[in-house]
């Protein structure tokens, strides 16, 4: 039995002989990854300015006033109330409430300065550029547009 655990031990000593001479990363070190040589980044951050000239590439399509309906309930009824209620629960505790976003005072802004103003957020409003994905914000977008 003790000639066991004697070659065991033979076994492990040689390879924690070179444990002082491995890559370590220091604290607060992050590893440094390299890109494969032929990587090309295929998206990257969406850049957006107020102004900026933008084309809905959502058709503005039954499916697309739906799933935008379907967005507005869950990321800003609370706060802007529904088609037929204004202010929300949330937006009831605010002073001055939120505009309701459903009143005909949207007909004055174009489709990209709609889009712009929820990726980019204003007054209390956060961004949504993070939340919600690009094609997400113009299915808002329709929504907002249509009569449904």
């Amino acid at each position: 039995m003790r000639v066991h655990w004697f070659l065991l031990l033979l076994l492990l000593v040689p390879g924690c002989d070179d444990m002082h001479d491995q890559v370590s990363l220091q604290p607060q070190e992050a590893p440094r990854l390299s890109s494969p040589a032929q990587a090309v980044p295929i998206s990257g951050k969406e850049r957006l300015a107020f102004g900026q000239q933008l084309a809905n590439p959502q058709p503005n399509s039954r499916e697309s006033r739906q799933r935008g309906a379907s967005l507005y309930a869950i990321n800003c009824e609370l706060c802007h109330g529904n088609k037929d209620a204004h202010p929300g629960p949330v937006g009831k505790e605010l002073n001055p409430p939120p505009p309701q976003l459903r009143d005909s005072h949207l007909a004055a802004y174009d489709v990209a300065t709609l889009y712009q103003l929820m990726s980019l957020g204003v007054g209390r409003m956060p961004p949504f550029q993070q939340r919600l994905t690009q094609t997400e914000r113009w299915h808002l977008v329709n929504y907002l547009r249509s009569n449904d």
